[in-house]
């Protein structure tokens, strides 16, 4: 007899209640979507129905190798041009879609990095088909590792980077399995030039909250808020964690704090245990059916195995954290400047596609490189 899976919560009995989106929500690629001007509905057959993890754990060995510089007259008909990078690009309509806008006015090469094969497979299938193979490439690694060694050599500027709806990592201990990580902080920060911009959104007000704050910890000296953040009511607008109130004090500091100064000043929000506790997975998205980064890809579901982290990946975590701070809950002068309440890049993702469907804010901030 053929078994049959019920997903379930990791260390409950208690089944899994997947997310049903409303009757109103349009599908990504429906005749009234904005990524519809892509016709990919003409392109699925082979090629759309594409089951991928939600979640990919980066701290599996196979994702500790970096990728070596690349090919760049390979990836990129003119790689002269300038480059913007979509880390964490999923499956990829965002970029393409922004080069189909921005191809007769702007001449740019786009690259997507993103963690997901399948995904990456799927993109370049789609972009081959468009024929957009000599603006828009997409690569398979984990970003965090590899930017810094297959960015070597590229021989145009590289004037946007951006993160986007990233896998929240909810729990402490799975911190380091977020995409923004020091290392990606200094990476951006050396990728970019003066006037370079970094785009940070996600519909996760404590996920945003946590990029914001670690480019400003490790990266305070370099970046700047753009001007967008202008504090106009029509501009931005701010949460409880990004009040005026809550920002006074912050302002009033002396503007020239640097990032070292910041890690010592940070404070945790909460105690660590020391003991292995297994992966409820209450509040990991890597459990219900719509992809929690960008809306479309199928899913399948990680393992105990996968799902609970062993005890030397708990400390390794907690001594990281002991070293950084705690940049989640660090009192950011940055917040003055509240969350951008449009998309400044004028193209949304998969993912912003649905939530402002649903009338749910999205987080967005915009760095500028001094």
């Amino acid at each position: 007899m053929k078994r049959t899976c019920h997903p379930r919560l990791l260390g409950s009995g208690r089944p899994l209640t997947p997310r049903v989106l409303p009757e109103s929500v349009l599908p990504v690629d429906h005749v009234n979507s904005p990524f519809h001007e892509l016709d990919l509905e003409e392109l699925w057959k082979g090629i759309g129905k594409t089951r991928v993890r939600q979640h990919v754990n980066p701290l599996r060995r196979e994702y500790q190798v970096p990728t070596g510089p690349m090919q760049w007259s390979q990836a990129f008909a003119d790689p002269a041009l300038p480059l913007a990078i979509d880390l964490g690009c999923g499956p990829g309509r965002f970029l393409m879609l922004k080069h189909k806008r921005q191809k007769d006015s702007i001449q740019m090469n786009y690259l997507g990095v993103e963690i997901r094969e399948k995904l990456v497979e799927r993109a370049k299938e789609w972009a081959g088909r468009l024929g957009m193979c000599d603006h828009v490439h997409f690569v398979h690694t984990n970003a965090t590792i590899s930017l810094s060694t297959m960015m070597a050599g590229y021989p145009g500027p590289i004037l946007s980077v951006y993160i986007q709806f990233p896998d929240p990592h909810f729990k402490k201990r799975h911190r380091k399995r977020r995409i923004f990580q020091p290392s990606l902080v200094r990476t951006v920060r050396d990728l970019l030039p003066s006037g370079g911009q970094l785009f940070l959104q996600s519909d996760v007000e404590m996920v945003s909250i946590a990029m914001r704050n670690i480019f400003e910890m490790y990266a305070f000296d370099d970046f700047e808020l753009a001007a967008e953040h202008s504090g106009q009511e029509e501009d931005v607008f701010f949460s409880n964690t990004t009040s005026a109130a809550a920002s006074s004090n912050a302002l009033d500091e002396d503007r020239s704090t640097s990032p070292a100064q910041h890690i010592q000043d940070a404070h945790h929000s909460s105690s660590s245990t020391s003991s292995c506790q297994e992966a409820s997975g209450d509040h990991d998205p890597a459990f219900i059916a719509e992809d929690s980064r960008r809306g479309d890809a199928q899913t399948t579901h990680f393992s105990d195995e996968e799902a609970t982290p062993d005890c030397k990946e708990q400390e390794d975590a907690e001594e990281e954290e002991e070293e950084t701070g705690d940049y989640d809950s660090m009192e950011s002068k940055w917040a003055s400047g509240g969350w951008l309440r449009r998309n400044p890049l004028g193209v949304p993702t998969e993912r912003e596609h649905y939530v402002i469907q649903q009338g749910l804010p999205v987080y967005r901030v915009l760095l500028k490189r001094k």
